[in-house]
């Protein structure tokens, strides 16, 4: 084989490699890009669950004072039956 066949053999051999770690580090460009806008949305969707969370701690005290307020007027109802009971009887 001649030098010059020889040299264009190594040189078609060296090309499919650098082709393919070209066509590796744009993949991998493509993939960290699309990692960064995940972790975007991951950091928004976790935002908003820690507001939504917030948000059902609040809802849930409020129902529980409400609860207390509803034991407190029944308890009060109880207590009016009874004193009208002895009242009205009398």
């Amino acid at each position: 084989m001649s030098e010059d066949k020889l040299v264009n053999a190594i040189i078609d051999l060296h090309e499919e490699p650098v082709k393919m770690r070209k066509d590796n580090n744009e993949r991998l460009e493509r993939l960290e890009i699309q990692m960064k806008e995940s972790n975007e949305r991951l950091e928004k969707v976790e935002r908003q669950l820690i507001m939504n969370n917030k948000g059902v701690s609040e809802l849930r005290l409020s129902v529980m004072k409400l609860a207390e307020r509803d034991e407190t007027i029944h308890d009060h109802g109880r207590r009016l039956r009874k004193l009208e009971s002895v009242v009205y009887r009398k």
